[in-house]
């Protein structure tokens, strides 16, 4: 049987197949590559050991196979790229594989440095072959990550593999798969696998060989040992024999601990025993071993001697504490215990136990059941014929339990004191409490003494448990109490008796408080013939059976204060006929208002009335002939009410009720326009139809309102501005509804000019305005609607001039020519056009020479160059009037 070992390691084997041998050898070039790298000897002892290693510094060496993907070493790395995965199915596509033998060793793991990038939803899996013909997973990355190292793993069923295959592959998802890996610094370990053939070992630690065995109990411990095994997984046999009589054996398994020590505890009794020894003999320890490997060995560890010894006489003393405290009727038991050499026995001295209990003499037991409460003192001696003995006082209380023996009363009264003390029987001290339900309102128990007092307050049925208790037990007892009320005189509490029908049975109850309940009587007068008078119910009932009044007295009575007398009158009417609803017709309804209206019969007795076909308007009930309610929904509900008073036929009539809605009116007007043609119709809610009035303010002039759609409508006249009005909308049978709005009235469009102001005159059109040559006018232009109201058009008009070297901006004109000038005033909304002339003055020559010859004189020049100065500016005034008065092409000039 082989076992694993940490003995001299040899390098991973090739498989058994021929051709496996080029990768044998393979192997065994890179082992011998490992150990002058890395300077560890194959025959180190150190387990476990480096037996693979690959760091990648140029391209895989022989072993690798490629799984189609091109391999490169780059940087120290071995790297693969999935590139040429091109729909990548999900599927295991192997990147590269290294395989090996790891014949002959075990415990085998590996670690290595990686990295991924670009997985994108594809996996590097990283396999190796195991010894049950499947794959196992080493590594299973799915997410990039920089260059990690695995650390040692384990490769279980990997051990003794001549076929053992490393597989770095890539699990794909169905897409282009363009990822990349890296490994670097791969490395294989394992321990070498060695045969054990030695034997195991035992070495006896104690006792010591040779050694009397006295009689108490002896541990006979064993040292074991294996070179290869660990002890505990030695079997290991202890043997006892006889040297007297060889055949004479026992036998113990003993497994050893952690340190290889076996234990086996055996008092003397039991070799003497089980082996017949008698004083001197010998007896001999014998160690049986097999390890994991099957080797087997047997050591006699020691031979021992046999003696029987009689221990020395001890004084009696006793150990135990004192009694508990008994119970009357309850089993006992106390166990006096004391030490000594031989065995004591135990004696009661002095004084007396409980009554039922008794001493046992040699265990020292003080057991039975106590028979009566007290306390018992006495004395326990114990002996054992070496001196001096030993005795202890001892004082056991016997206690009885309580029982109650109190009966509790069946009746209280509220008002009327009440004390009573519970009794007991028992042991005392005894407590009293209530350990379920309640005490009746107003009463107290006493914890202490067990009274209860108090005074009941409320009338009730008072259910309770009283329970008393002391240190030997409890008892309880339930109780039931009823608290009446306190007595009161009689007091009539109801109403007077209603009228009655002849042939129509009669029942009316007259009641009354007090205590006790009182009884009833006619006490004056007579009741109805046909009625009578129950004396403890207090009920009027029979049928009457003649009309008229009768007047009596009815008295109540209990014994208790004076009695309560009542007058009463009973009219019985002659029997009913058959009814006929005589009441108006019901109303019609308003949604959300509260409705009512009674019906009326005749034909007397009790009339009920009924809707017997169609139904109610929704939120309406008849009860007692009074239909009421607050509709809900409006429309038209067609029903029959049927009264019946169960004599002859019944009454049906048939009503239609209207259910409306109060109506609504909303809206916001749009503004109107003087003479442009207006139209609005406010919001109508509500049941139709609606009538719509002005009822409050006016409409712009040529507006009118629709009565009953209330459109407002027409061509407004009159003067801009607000108009506020309230118009009032209604329904039949509904509460009106009012809106209060305004109608903004503009002006219209213009439908002439009349005014246009320039230069602060104000001309009507054809009119004339005057300015200086050279300067400007700003035109304001003013026209009017078909209603005469006047507003400012300026922003809505256009100027020209007739004469093109006018200047127009906007509504400003500038004019550097003189003679008159035709302006004309068009209104962009339509064919509306108004001319206005402006004369412009030329300036005065004679003031305009005097004004240069000043600004000449003023500059101080010389005569001459005056003279020559004022020459130019006649013959430039000159040639200005000349140019005025010639005529400008293309344009024409009023007379």
């Amino acid at each position: 049987m082989s076992h694993r070992s940490r003995t001299t390691p040899r390098p991973f084997g090739p498989p058994a197949a021929s051709a496996s041998r080029p990768i044998a050898a393979a192997v065994a070039a890179l082992l011998g590559l490992v150990t002058a790298l890395v300077g560890i000897p194959l025959s180190a002892t150190a387990a476990p050991v480096i037996v693979y290693t690959q760091t990648f510094a140029s391209a895989p060496t022989t072993g690798w196979t490629s799984g189609g993907q091109p391999w490169a070493a780059a940087g120290g790395k071995y790297t693969a790229d999935a590139s040429g995965f091109t729909n990548l199915p999900a599927l295991n596509y192997s990147l590269a594989s290294l395989a090996l033998s790891t014949a002959g060793y075990s415990d085998v793991e590996v670690r290595f440095d990686y990295s991924a990038t670009d997985l994108a939803g594809e996996s590097l899996l990283v396999n190796y072959a195991n010894n049950s013909g499947g794959y196992s997973t080493v590594l299973s990355q799915s997410t990039d990550t920089a260059e990690t190292s695995t650390g040692w793993v384990a490769l279980t069923g990997a051990s003794d593999h001549a076929g053992f295959v490393l597989q770095f592959s890539l699990v794909g998802n169905g897409v282009s798969a363009p990822a990349a890996v890296t490994i670097d610094n791969l490395e294989i370990r394992g321990e070498v696998i060695v045969v054990d053939t030695t034997d195991p070992t035992a070495t006896l630690v104690s006792p010591a060989d040779g050694t009397e065995i006295p009689s108490y109990s002896t541990d006979y411990t064993v040292t074991v040992g294996d070179d290869v095994s660990s002890p505990a997984d030695v079997t290991t046999s202890y043997r006892f024999g006889s040297v007297a009589s060889p055949s004479t054996t026992i036998a113990y398994s003993a497994v050893p601990d952690g340190a290889g020590e076996t234990h086996i505890v055996l008092t003397r009794a039991t070799l003497a025993g089980l082996l017949s020894l008698v004083e001197g003999d010998q007896f001999t320890l014998t160690i049986d071993l097999v390890d994991e490997a099957g080797n087997s060995a047997s050591v006699l560890v020691g031979t021992f001697y046999y003696l029987s010894d009689t221990p020395a006489p001890v004084a009696p003393a006793i150990t135990s504490g004192a009694p508990a405290a008994g119970v009357v009727g309850q089993a006992y038991s106390h166990s006096v215990t004391a030490t000594g050499t031989p065995a004591p026995t135990f004696a009661v001295s002095s004084g007396s136990l409980p009554a039922g209990l008794s001493l046992n003499t040699v265990t020292g037991e003080i057991s039975g059941t106590p028979t009566t409460a007290g306390t018992s003192n006495f004395d326990v001696t114990v002996s054992n014929g070496t001196l001096p003995n030993d005795s202890a006082s001892y004082s056991i209380e016997v206690a009885a339990v309580p029982s109650i023996t109190w009966t509790p009363p069946l009746e209280l009264t509220v008002g009327v004191a009440f004390s009573e003390t519970v009794t007991t029987t028992g042991t005392a001290p005894i407590t009293f409490a209530v350990t379920a339900g309640t005490l009746p309102a107003g009463l107290v128990l006493n914890a202490g003494s067990g009274l209860l007092s108090g005074t009941p307050t409320t009338v009730e049925t008072a259910a309770f448990t009283l329970t008393a208790t002391n240190s030997a037990g409890s008892d309880s007892l339930p109780v039931s109490i009823e608290v009446e009320p306190t007595p009161a005189p009689p007091a009539i509490t109801s109403l007077a008796p209603a009228d009655g029908t002849v042939g129509v049975a009669y029942s009316h109850t007259v009641t009354a408080t007090g205590v006790p309940d009182p009884s009833f009587a006619v006490s004056s007068g007579a009741l109805p013939a046909g009625l009578s008078l129950g004396a403890s119910t207090g009920v009027i009932s029979g049928t009457p059976t003649a009309v008229g009044s009768s007047t009596f007295e009815i008295t109540a009575s209990n014994g208790v204060g004076s009695d309560d007398v009542e007058s009463y009158t009973i009219v019985v009417a002659p029997a009913p006929v058959a009814p006929a609803i005589v009441s108006a017709d019901p109303a019609d309804g308003v949604v959300g208002f509260a409705y009512s209206h009674t019906f009326v019969a005749t034909g007397g007795g009790t009339m009920t009335y009924t809707v017997t076909s169609g139904a109610l308007p929704s939120g309406l009930s008849l009860v007692g002939g009074v239909l009421s309610g607050t509709p809900t929904a409006a429309g038209s509900s067609t029903f029959e009410v049927t009264a019946s008073n169960g004599v002859g036929s019944d009454a049906v009539e048939s009503y239609t009720i209207e259910v409306v809605t109060v109506p609504t009116i909303s809206g916001t007007p749009p503004t109107a326009t003087v003479d442009i043609i207006y139209a609005y119709t406010p919001t109508l809610g509500g049941s139709g139809p609606f009538a719509v009035a002005l009822t409050a303010g006016a409409l712009p002039t040529g507006l009118t309102v629709d009565p009953s759609t209330g459109e407002i409508s027409g061509e407004p006249l009159g003067v801009p501005g607000t108009y506020s009005f309230t118009l009032t909308v209604s329904t039949p049978g509904a509460p009106s509804a009012t809106w209060a709005t305004a109608i903004e009235l503009e002006h219209g469009d213009p439908s002439n000019i009349v005014a246009i102001q320039a230069g602060g005159q104000t001309v009507a059109p054809g009119g004339t305005l005057h300015v200086d040559v050279g300067e400007s006018l700003t035109f304001a232009v003013t026209g009017a609607d078909f209603s005469g109201n006047q507003f400012d058009i300026t922003s809505d008009v256009v100027l020209t001039s007739d004469v093109a070297s006018d200047v127009v901006t906007g509504s400003t004109i500038e004019f550097p020519t003189a003679s008159p000038h035709v302006i004309t005033v068009q209104w962009t909304g339509g064919p509306l056009v108004a001319d206005v002339t402006v004369e412009v003055a030329a300036e005065d020559a004679t003031a305009a020479g005097t004004e240069a010859a000043a600004e000449l004189g003023a500059t101080g020049a010389d005569p001459v160059g005056w003279l020559v100065s004022a020459a130019a500016l006649l013959l430039l005034g000159g040639l200005l009037l000349l140019l005025c008065a010639a005529p400008t092409q293309g344009q024409s000039h009023p007379p």
